[in-house]
């Protein structure tokens, strides 16, 4: 962008009113403000959940650049461990939130999706994942069980990676362009 056009704030801006969107959409309002509450409550370094889940992306992007560089080993444990406990904390804090509001009115629409499907089995892609994960050291949970709020923060947790990431890259460019050239 030419001098002055900088704005350095708007694209994390930009990055977080995309994220809330798409949080609105998949767990509602309601959800949020819980999971928020809880973070205050108990005292987390984290302001909100929309900060937290910002730097667990970030936490990604940089682990997964630092990851290709370094031995498969070296890299699981100084790498990529790190990243999954941060996500387990991230899922379970949400997790803990669904499970307070699970029954209440007023969810996003993806998650009223979820519930209604009455197991894990009964949503095809999830069948095909549980089948195709079962080994020696991993048994997942028994296909006929109910979707409960842990699943659903692990799901909700994956899709927010990608689900947000294109309409705020698209609105971060839209922003420099508009910046870049004002006429």
């Amino acid at each position: 962008p030419r001098e002055g056009g900088v704005v350095p704030d708007a694209f994390a801006a930009l990055r977080r009113m995309s994220l809330h969107a798409v949080l609105l959409h998949l767990v509602g309002k309601e959800a949020l403000r819980v999971c928020d509450a809880g973070l205050r409550e108990r005292r987390s370094r984290h302001r909100d959940f929309l900060s937290w889940y910002m730097a667990f992306q970030d936490m990604v992007e940089d682990a997964t650049a630092k990851g290709i560089a370094l031995p498969s080993c070296v890299a699981q444990l100084l790498v990529h461990g790190p990243v999954r406990t941060e996500r387990h904390r991230l899922q379970r804090a949400l997790a803990t939130a669904l499970e307070e509001v699970w029954g209440a009115e007023g969810h996003g629409e993806w998650l009223r999706t979820v519930q209604a499907f009455g197991s894990r089995g009964s949503i095809p892609a999830w069948r095909r994942y549980l089948e195709r994960s079962q080994s020696l050291l991993y048994r997942p949970p028994p296909a006929d069980e109910p979707i409960g709020p842990e699943d659903a923060a692990e799901l909700i947790v994956g899709l927010l990676f990608a689900a947000h990431k294109n309409p705020a890259i698209g609105a971060a460019q839209t922003l420099a362009l508009l910046l870049e050239h004002p006429e």
